[in-house]
């Protein structure tokens, strides 16, 4: 909605598509254009001004972009005058199809809080490729199954170890990653191959994207590499897990030390054999969706049972924890949350 800055808008993935053919300026240009429409999604009412307003590009470079999608055929001018209509191609199909659409955040455009927008930031880069992925990785970002990106796509698996087995847990150890993986096969990263056939091109725009501060990292305790998150971990449940396997070791001096040997330690039920903590990336502009407020709410509640549970082990109140399957499961629901 071209009113708010909390909204979102969508742009098509077939016809972004054809928008990477032309320079990465003509790509930001198009993203500035799509911002500005309304409801419909089609007819924007944003222009030369908008996209030298956003992207940093002078007047007659913006107005220059914004002619060679016109040009293109991917933008077609309704009206002219000092308030120019355009309107987007996707408009003359019969109607936007879900799977084919990347839903945005207005902040991507115009920024928040006075900072300066990242569609600018992006533009800097010159990397029109930069730009398809960070539009790609919001196409295929599923917040409410996976917390973040999906660990196929990109993922840093830690190492680990059982310490020790106290009451009904396994205490684990978990140390930081020393590289990144993510599958072949996936079009999304196969884009991102250099001329010999490695990823390093895909990991270098990941970690760029994040230098940006356009994605935010995010650490989950799962059920295994492969399995459904358990838990988004943050700082003050790092702290409240640690406390509480210090509290099941007690006075053993020789497990506190391997303790403190590890980044992370969480006393995990036994019956999840092969828990995994793996650390991922999800877009930090978000959204205003029911999706994005749903998988809030759910991570909040999951990681408020983690906190009072890791609190009743300090305690050695072990006997009145129940097990967290069911609050588990609120993060595996199957798209319940659509887009509003």
């Amino acid at each position: 909605m071209s009113d708010s800055r909390d909204g979102f808008f969508a742009v098509s993935k077939e016809v972004f598509s054809r928008v990477m053919e032309l320079s990465v300026r003509e790509v930001c240009a198009y993203l500035v254009i799509a911002r500005g429409t309304g409801r419909s999604n089609t007819v924007s009412a944003w222009s030369n001004n908008a996209v030298e307003n956003y992207t940093g590009l002078a007047r007659s470079r913006a107005k220059a972009a914004v002619e060679r999608l016109v040009e293109a055929g991917l933008l077609e001018k309704l009206k002219g005058g000092s308030r120019p209509q355009y309107q987007l191609m996707e408009s003359r199909t019969e109607k936007l199809i879900e799977d084919d659409v990347y839903w945005l955040p207005n902040g991507l455009i115009t920024g928040v809080a006075g900072e300066t927008p990242p569609i600018e930031q992006l533009k800097e880069t010159g990397d029109k490729m930069l730009v398809e992925l960070l539009l790609d990785l919001y196409g295929e970002q599923n917040l409410i199954e996976d917390g973040g990106l999906q660990p196929t796509i990109y993922k840093n698996l830690h190492d680990k170890k059982v310490i020790t087995e106290r009451a009904q847990f396994n205490i684990w150890g978990f140390d930081m990653p020393k590289y990144s993986e993510t599958t072949h096969g996936i079009e999304l990263v196969e884009k991102h191959r250099d001329s010999e056939g490695a990823f390093e091109p895909f990991f270098d725009r990941i970690k760029t994207l994040h230098t940006m501060g356009l994605l935010e990292k995010t650490t989950h305790l799962m059920e295994s590499v492969s399995g459904e998150p358990i838990v988004e971990l943050n700082t003050q449940l790092d702290d409240s897990a640690r406390q509480a396997c210090e509290a099941l070791i007690g006075e053993d001096n020789q497990m506190i030390h391997r303790l403190e040997n590890h980044d992370y330690v969480l006393p995990v039920e036994r019956h999840y054999k092969n828990a995994d903590l793996v650390t991922t990336y999800r877009t930090r502009y978000k959204p205003r969706t029911k999706m994005t407020g749903g998988w809030a709410v759910e991570r909040d509640k999951i990681q408020e049972a983690f906190q009072e549970k890791f609190l009743l082990i300090s305690k050695g109140q072990t006997e009145n924890i129940r097990y967290t399957d069911r609050l588990v499961q609120t993060m595996q629901h199957k798209g319940d949350m659509k887009v509003a």
